[in-house]
């Protein structure tokens, strides 16, 4: 193999090129092998073999691939009746032997963290691997605060939409459907009230409707008496509610077309 140097914005690096007695012998072995042997026997990464091959237009043939797809069967059929994995599927507990073969591969030289092979081998890989997860934990531990600060009524410090009980589908749908029936729902953010539907004199009513309202957890009320104050602020509460569900209606036709 034949090794050019180059230079990217990202470093140095060497491109590998095959002679003419490798391209023949890889021509060949490529369409019918697995890329992991063909990397083992070449000394280089798969992803090197993947570059090759499209480069040169080579592609596993159909045999190829229903042989390697038999064999791929075959090493882990062995690997799961060595393992006991097949009698616990049938409702029979793993051998001894299972168990102390499986401690024995984690405790010998062998063994590799799969995140240690990562670092060892595509170290830019396992950086970005660590940068995501670092963000996920981040983003786990202001959720968590957000909820707690929900569940205290204590003031919120983000704009997250995080329900502490969500509702179910069919409880979505009932509050649309008692929205377009004229019955008064809170707002979202209202969670003292979030499962309470009231009614008033321009409701249309029906029994069966709030049969259904109360088997899925929901409160039928009559509308109370409130101030000036506190009315103006519901109102304003249910026409941000009917806009969001308009905008949410509006962009469903638009992804559907």
């Amino acid at each position: 193999m034949r090794k050019y140097p180059g230079e990217t914005e990202r470093g140095r690096y060497n491109k590998v090129w095959l002679t003419d007695s490798q391209y023949a012998w890889f021509k060949e072995t490529y369409p019918v092998t697995e890329n992991k042997r063909v990397a083992r026997a070449m000394g280089v990464s798969k992803f090197t073999v993947h570059r090759i091959a499209r480069e040169y237009g080579l592609k596993k043939s159909e045999e190829g691939m229903r042989a390697i797809k038999k064999r791929k069967v075959k090493a882990i059929r062995r690997k799961c009746e060595a393992s006991g994995y097949y009698e616990s599927l049938r409702g029979h507990k793993p051998s001894e032997a299972a168990y102390e073969g499986l401690r024995r591969y984690l405790n010998s030289d062998t063994y590799r963290h799969p995140y240690t092979v990562l670092k060892e081998e595509h170290p830019r890989k396992y950086r970005q691997v660590c940068k995501r997860k670092r963000k996920s934990e981040s983003k786990k531990r202001l959720i968590e605060e957000e909820r707690k600060r929900i569940r205290l009524g204590l003031r919120r410090k983000t704009r997250l939409h995080l329900p502490v009980n969500k509702w179910t589908t069919s409880q979505l749908q009932r509050r649309y459907n008692a929205l377009k029936h004229g019955y008064i729902i809170p707002d979202r953010q209202d969670y003292e009230n979030r499962w309470c539907v009231w009614y008033d004199e321009d409701t249309q009513r029906g029994e069966i409707f709030e049969r259904n309202l109360l088997k899925d957890g929901f409160k039928v009320l009559p509308l109370p008496d409130e101030d000036e104050e506190d009315q103006s602020k519901r109102a304003e509460s249910w026409t941000r509610y009917n806009q969001s569900i308009t905008i949410d209606h509006y962009e469903k036709e638009d992804h559907s077309r």
